[in-house]
């Protein structure tokens, strides 16, 4: 936490600070001497790949909306510049808007979370209020199975157990 405050001090005479941030600080934090910013136009985004149905961790293209996040970081206080290290063509084949997580996450976990904060909670309620935000073609995506245990399910515990050899995955790839 130390060396996070330290970002907000101002450095000594003839030094210059530099700052690595990840895209937290596109719209989080204002550091009132940030003069330039230097933007690479990735990010990493966790995503469920269908062919594997797995979800990673991966490094994506940023949206043309980050870009212009990124860009109002410099020079909030003060005159400051964007540099981006990718070429035009680039910026213009970016998504206007990035996809919102729960489009590209498996929504498994989303329900599953869901249980383990209001155990009392009908799956059914959330499958409704979900697709009344995503629209129904989005339930394609779960087994009938899954929709059934987990409705059953009444504790942590017996989430674990349900997951079964999914969990055993996890572990191994911890």
């Amino acid at each position: 936490m130390m060396n996070q405050q330290a970002i907000f001090q101002t450095p000594p005479a003839g030094m210059r600070k530099i700052i690595l941030a990840t895209n937290i600080a596109e719209t989080s934090i204002t550091v009132d001497d940030i003069v330039h910013v230097v933007d690479l136009g990735s990010h990493k985004e966790q995503r469920y790949d269908l062919r594997t149905k797995v979800s990673c961790l991966d490094t994506v293209w940023i949206s043309q909306s980050n870009v212009i996040q990124r860009r109002g970081r410099a020079g909030r206080c003060q005159p400051g510049h964007s540099y981006h290290l990718f070429p035009r063509q680039r910026l213009e084949t970016m998504n206007t808007y990035p996809v919102p997580e729960i489009l590209r996450t498996p929504l498994e976990n989303l329900v599953l979370q869901c249980k383990i904060h209001s155990p009392d909670l009908s799956v059914s309620f959330i499958m409704l209020t979900l697709s009344l935000l995503l629209g129904a073609s989005f339930l394609y995506g779960f087994s009938p199975l899954f929709l059934e245990w987990t409705d059953k399910c009444v504790n942590f515990r017996d989430y674990m157990r349900a997951l079964g050899s999914g969990l055993v995955l996890v572990c191994c790839l911890l």
